[in-house]
């Protein structure tokens, strides 16, 4: 096999520098005395934060999720994987004069049940049953899960 003219046997790298000059997209150097601040780990969480202006739902993705998250009023999480999903159903209210609730229920190693009370639950169990939610949370003024 013959070779080009002028052909070397090395590749150049576009990570590196060429010698003497500065890579393209890498960051300059901070100069003497300058302090980079370290980003907090969660930038680029899609999940909302405590403090965050409430909603109740993620966006349904076009694509089934692999976790369904639940954010409870007090800060904390919990994250149900959908592999894990076994059923959606309706059921009556706890108390009298309650509306219906949404009885989401996993199967893993310690099997849960998820309810969910509030409006718009039409929409809601046809978004679970499809895998499409990424988070739901509780509202923090009332009780919205059980």
């Amino acid at each position: 096999m013959a070779c080009k003219k002028g052909f070397t046997g090395r590749t150049q790298s576009t990570l590196l520098p060429p010698a003497g000059g500065k890579a393209a997209g890498r960051p300059p150097e901070p100069e003497a005395g300058h302090v980079i601040e370290p980003a907090a780990w969660d930038d680029g969480d899609p999940l909302p934060q405590p403090g965050d202006p409430y909603k109740a739902c993620a966006r349904p993705s076009n694509k089934p999720e692999t976790t369904l998250h639940v954010m409870l009023k007090d800060g904390y999480s919990r994250g149900f994987a959908w592999s894990n999903y076994d059923s959606v159903d309706t059921a009556p209210g706890d108390k009298p004069g309650s509306g219906p609730v949404l009885v989401v229920r996993f199967a893993g190693l310690e099997p849960s049940e998820l309810r969910l009370n509030g409006s718009n639950l039409g929409r809601l169990m046809a978004w679970i049953g499809q895998n499409r939610l990424a988070w739901i949370r509780e509202h923090p003024s009332r009780r919205g899960f059980d």
